[in-house]
Parts: C-alpha cells; structure tokens; sequence
C-alpha cells in the first residue's frame, strides 16, 4: 500500500508542476505506465490556455484511474483468485471521479453509452460567436481500430435565427503532434434553421482509418470543426474546449 500511495503522490505533484509551466518529477526508471500517464497530462494541459483548479484535480483523478486500472489488471493476473476485500481501494472512487473529469474536459455526459445534451457552456461565447461548439468522445483511450464515437452540439447563441445550409459541418480528426488532418468527413447535406438558444447534435464515428483507408498509427488525436459559410460570411466553429483523446499502440 504505501508503494501505491508513493506513487499517486509523485503522479499528484507531477501535475502541479505541469500546470504551473515547469518539468514534472520524474519517477522510478522501472515505472512505464507513470511515465505515460505523466506524458499525457503535458499534453492535456498543453491543450487549454489557462488551466483552472477543477480541470487539474479532474485530470489528476482520470490519470490516475488509468494508472490504478493497469496495476489492478497487473495484479489480478499474478493473483487470480483474490477475493473481492482484496481488490484495492482506488477502484471503488475512480469512477467517481472519471465522471468528474468527463464534465470538467468535455462539457457534456456520456453515460451508459449514450450522449447526455443540454449541459451548460463552460464559459461564456466569445463576442461574436453565432454558434458555440461542444463535444465529447466516449472514452480517452482507445485499442487499435476500435470506433471513435464524438458527439457534438451545436447552439445559437446570438439573438436571430442561423439558417444552417449543410449539417452536419466538416469535422477533422486531427493528429495532435503534427496538427494535420488524418481524416475528415464532408458536410451532410440537410438544411437547418437554429432559432435563438436552440441546439442541434450529431454523432461522428471514426474507424481509425486515414484519408487513404489505413488504420492511423498510435498517437493522440483531438476533434476540429471547419468554419461554415453563412450569407457571405464566415461563422466560425470553435469547441468551447478541446477534445481530444489517446490510440494506444498494439500489446
């Protein structure tokens, strides 16, 4: 116990660190899922301008839920016949807090499989946005050529109607390293009217191929949307906060 304890410490203060724009402690040379872990939140913090306490704590909680799930798996295969007392405590908050996390990135809830809307903007539109932008995956880690499932809500938040021509938008999965497109799908062809405060959503499921058919490398990846075209102009479509999310490599 007081290894895993140790260990969550060095992970919890790695993360400060991080969010306060200096290098992470580093941990035992032998501890590869720390070090994953540890890699994954400088990314995640890389992604929001400024990050605030409830999105720190949230993406403590999350990695360390994925921390806690791969020394379970470790331990249950050494052990296989634990008795249920036995399973380590972690275990039972974790979901807890993984829910946390979900509200704290993404903005909107999937629960039992299913998307939730209606969820509040995280912060309010920027002046001049028509309409905001929130979306969610379903998971933050994926296996190799497992679908991807980003769901994404669409709200009028000016004060007429938006007629929207093609819906849904262009949406891009986007190799986080590179920040180029691995691929995108075109613009439905059904025409929209959003009155004022209105939503629409819609749901993208990616395969994990590229543009050419072949399955993507391992890697992170986030979600964009391409501005639309409205009566001469250009309406942009930005996520209230990013979505993004890791294709782990193959065991």
């Amino acid at each position: 116990m007081g290894r895993e304890q140790d260990r969550e410490r060095l992970f919890s203060r790695s993360v400060d660190r991080l969010v306060a724009g200096d290098e992470p402690e580093t941990g035992p040379a032998g501890d590869a899922d720390l070090g994953t872990a540890t890699e994954f939140a400088r990314k995640m913090v890389a992604l929001r301008a400024q990050p605030s306490a409830r999105f720190k704590a949230g993406l403590k909680a999350s990695l360390l839920q994925r921390l806690n799930e791969q020394e379970a798996a470790k331990n249950a295969e050494a052990k296989p016949n634990w008795p249920l007392w036995l399973v380590p405590r972690r275990l039972v908050w974790q979901v807890v807090y993984a829910a946390l996390f979900a509200v704290v990135v993404g903005g909107v809830m999937w629960g039992a499989g299913v998307f939730r809307s209606g969820v509040a903007p995280t912060r309010p539109p920027a002046p001049g946005v028509v309409l905001q932008v929130q979306a969610n995956v379903d998971k933050f880690f994926y296996q190799p050529g497992e679908q991807v499932r980003i769901r994404v809500v669409l709200k009028n938040v000016s004060p007429g109607p938006v007629p929207i021509e093609k819906f849904p938008p262009i949406v891009s999965l986007m190799r986080t390293e590179s920040r180029q497109p691995v691929y995108t799908f075109s613009a439905g062809g059904v025409a929209r009217t959003l009155a004022p405060d209105a939503e629409a959503d819609f749901l993208v499921v990616w395969d994990q191929r590229d543009d050419r058919g072949g399955y993507v490398a391992a890697g992170s990846y986030y979600v964009e949307l391409e501005d639309m075209e409205l009566e001469s102009r250009t309406i942009p479509l930005m996520l209230a906060e990013p979505v993004r999310f890791d294709i782990r490599a193959t065991q």
